[in-house]
């Protein structure tokens, strides 16, 4: 089973799993046991449903998927991590190496959650939210793959971006053409009631899907409010690997091509800055 899955199982399907492990695989005859093949009928639908009982991504936005990515939707809350209070659904483009411990793009990866209403955005609210999430997601991995090491404490710090760390596809332009166009762009995000929240910072966690090892991740993460949808966007970045890496051009290629409302082409997000 693909390591990515994991996202979408809820704990009733790993225990279920876990369940059948722990059948004999087969009697003295080397026919597969009554009992084995009963626990694959019932826990077979439950994890297809648990893998699959999530809605589609809203057909209205458009997350680009670069070649060679994966993709992934599940709802939110998700099923190992019901604490969080963020509700809607959670859309992932996994880079080719997300789960290769040797591969310059392990564990990275961007997500958009599309939350349903007009939640409240602050600094205390996303990082309760994100170390709810990665809590979740580590203890629920490693109890799905029986492993003896425990979930570490998720340390989470964020930190608004200094004004030197421009985002990918842009520079530190000061001509006054460009002054121009930075007016014209806040004055958008104004008459679409907009407000950007832009933070960075790392992450630390026990990943449980390859290494079972101590982690640390870097994070961007942007929030804002899609006016013409009612929806509330959180686009964030993972990766372990250093700014200026490779993999940081793709994820913020991904970021800043996102467009929320795709059905009104007419309209602009705010730009992916915030500026």
């Amino acid at each position: 089973m693909n390591a990515a899955r994991y996202l979408a199982l809820p704990l009733v399907a790993l225990k279920t799993l876990n369940f059948i492990r722990s059948i004999p695989a087969t009697n003295g005859s080397g026919r597969t046991t009554t009992e084995r093949q009963l626990a694959l009928c019932v826990a077979l639908p439950l994890v297809a449903l648990a893998a699959f009982d999530v809605r589609a991504a809203d057909p209205t936005y458009e997350l680009p998927k670069p070649r060679g990515w994966s993709s992934e939707v599940i709802q939110l809350p998700p099923g190992f991590a019901p604490a969080m209070k963020w509700t809607g659904t959670e859309d992932i483009r996994f880079a080719p190496g997300m789960f290769k411990p040797d591969s310059d793009s392990f564990f990275s990866y961007a997500v958009l959650f599309w939350l349903d209403k007009d939640v409240k955005i602050d600094d205390a609210t996303i990082e309760r939210e994100v170390k709810t999430y990665y809590a979740g997601l580590s203890a629920a991995v490693l109890k799905g793959k029986n492993s003896d090491k425990k979930p570490l404490p998720v340390e989470l710090s964020l930190r608004p971006p200094v004004k030197d760390e421009a985002p990918a596809g842009q520079t530190k332009k000061t001509s006054k053409r460009s002054g121009r166009k930075k007016e014209s762009e806040q004055k958008d995000d104004k008459a679409s009631s907009t407000k950007r929240i832009k933070r960075i910072g790392k992450l630390t966690w026990r990943e449980p899907f390859a290494t079972a090892e101590k982690q640390t991740l870097r994070i961007e993460i942007d929030v804002w409010r899609c006016v013409p949808k009612q929806r509330t966007c959180v686009i964030m970045l993972v990766s372990p690997q250093a700014p200026g890496k490779p993999i940081w051009k793709e994820l913020k290629s991904i970021r800043d091509k996102f467009a929320c409302h795709a059905a009104e082409p007419s309209r602009k997000d705010p730009p992916p800055n915030g500026e």
